[in-house]
């Protein structure tokens, strides 16, 4: 049986976008950069992938892809930033789970988009990093004890894993209640939006989309 190959070529750009507001809690203008990264993979296997030159094949391949679908990829982002679903990124070609909040440069606090959208569950920084936390341990939990027989681990240590994972689970729904419930209440409460989320909202942030052929997008305008 002959050897599967596979060989992958990747592609990716990154769009600037300049974000202005006035910031709602200091009043001072602020204009920040942030990115549209974008990227793609094209796959060569069996007999594409052992001819000679495959990887550049492949690259080429992802770069022509890439370039061939900007437009929709574009237009796409537009619609995003409207619904305040875009990933904006602070750094070019930089993936990440979190998307960098919009921070204003002279007083340091968040300002949220907030012109009609979907208002969309704030977390606390301690909650987030305390729920990635439970999530790691009590997955490696779940992972010992459901495989712990084909690793050969003893059946009171799978049991004790399996309690990890079950205290892991309680935890972080309770976590979860407490942040949804102050996320709720924030909404409705600037001061405690600014105190247990450094943030406030703004409902006039912009996007500057015109060097892609689009025009200034309201951020956060529609549901």
């Amino acid at each position: 049986m002959a050897k599967v190959v596979s060989v992958t070529g990747r592609a990716s750009s990154s769009c600037p976008v300049q974000i202005h507001f006035r910031c709602a809690k200091c009043g001072k203008d602020a204009e920040i950069t942030r990115y549209l990264n974008f990227s793609t993979e094209v796959t060569l296997r069996n007999d594409q992938g052992r001819q000679v030159g495959a990887g550049q094949i492949a690259s080429a391949r992802a770069e022509a892809e890439m370039a061939g679908s900007m437009g929709w990829r574009l237009e796409s982002a537009v619609r995003e930033l409207k619904h305040n679903t875009a990933s904006l990124m602070d750094r070019p070609d930089k993936p990440s789970i979190f998307w960098p909040p919009l921070r204003c440069p002279a007083c340091g606090i968040i300002n949220r988009p907030d012109a009609g959208c979907k208002r969309g569950l704030l977390m606390h920084r301690l909650i987030k990093w305390a729920l990635l936390t439970l999530l790691v341990v009590g997955g490696t939990a779940a992972f010992l004890a459901a495989l712990g027989g084909s690793l050969r681990l003893s059946g009171p240590f799978r049991l004790q894993a399996l309690y990890v994972f079950l205290a892991c689970l309680a935890i972080a729904t309770a976590l979860f209640l407490v942040d949804k419930s102050l996320s709720k209440k924030a909404y409705n409460d600037p001061r405690l939006m600014e105190r247990v989320f450094g943030s406030v909202l703004n409902d006039a942030m912009y996007a500057d989309m015109t060097p892609y052929g689009f025009d200034e997008i309201h951020i956060g305008s529609e549901k």
